[in-house]
């Protein structure tokens, strides 16, 4: 997985703090790839583009 940048995080580093920065789908994406991947839950791994970035 490459590095995140200024602009794209990954599920991996995202929880529900981060709502205001990357919106409430993709902290609650987060917060399922980091407590429910060990459980065996399938979260789908993309990039996430933050709202700083504008798009």
């Amino acid at each position: 997985m490459p590095a995140a940048s200024p602009f794209v995080r990954w599920f991996s580093t995202l929880g529900i703090t981060d709502v205001a920065e990357v919106g409430g789908k993709n902290a609650s994406l987060g917060e399922m790839y980091s407590r429910l991947g060990a459980a065996g839950v399938r979260v789908p791994i993309e990039p996430v583009r933050n709202s700083v970035c504008g798009a």
